[in-house]
């Protein structure tokens, strides 16, 4: 990424701050989030680069480098967004970070905590992706494991991260009646669940 060196990228221990848990970033990776790191992201081609979707959670292997970092992962969202839909789409960025670093579990509990539970969002099925993720991160993954994290079925994948964006929106302060709509939604595992929601121009 150019103007690496103005990025404040995170390695080891890291509170996601929208989600509001803590996790231990594995050794062969890196994360940048660019809501910490708006002066530099303003300077930067990547604000060319999202300001073409809402948000983003890439990840991107690494090569030949002496530190050992085999991938990276940069998420964020358009810095013009309002503050109700900021922290829902930076919750769901943070839900799909969650599933690359293998922290799903992770992001079922907290929501369990909340008073949230999904069908598809599984102990069973989360700890068999924490472990494809981490095996992936390990350089010790198969091509199942590959298909599993990184080709993951769409609604699926979007599903789990909208999960992330209600624990956000949760922590936020949204209304329940809100909460609940969006909780609906991604029960049937709408995508864009914030597009069922009349009441965001109102947060």
């Amino acid at each position: 990424m150019e103007n690496e060196d103005l990025f404040e990228w995170k390695k080891g221990t890291y509170y996601l701050p929208r989600i509001g848990v803590e996790i231990i970033i594995h050794p062969a990776a890196r994360v940048l989030n660019l809501e910490e790191n708006l002066p530099a992201y303003a300077q930067s081609d990547r604000r060319i680069e999202l300001d073409k979707i809402l948000g983003t959670c890439i990840p991107s292997p690494l090569f030949g480098r002496e530190d050992g970092i085999k991938y990276q992962f940069v998420i964020g969202h358009v810095p013009t967004l309002s503050p109700f839909s900021a922290a829902f789409v930076q919750g769901h960025e943070e839900g799909h970070l969650l599933s690359y670093l293998g922290y799903l579990e992770t992001l079922r509990k907290e929501a369990q905590r909340l008073g949230y539970q999904f069908t598809f969002l599984t102990p069973e099925f989360c700890e068999d992706s924490d472990h494809r993720s981490k095996r992936m991160l390990s350089m010790r993954h198969t091509h199942a494991d590959y298909k599993a994290i990184w080709r993951q079925e769409k609604v699926l994948a979007e599903s789990i991260a909208n999960v992330g964006g209600l624990v956000s929106i949760v922590k936020f302060g949204a209304s329940e009646i809100v909460t609940t709509k969006l909780r609906k939604a991604i029960a049937k595992m709408v995508v864009d669940p914030l597009s069922e929601i009349e009441e965001i121009d109102q947060q």
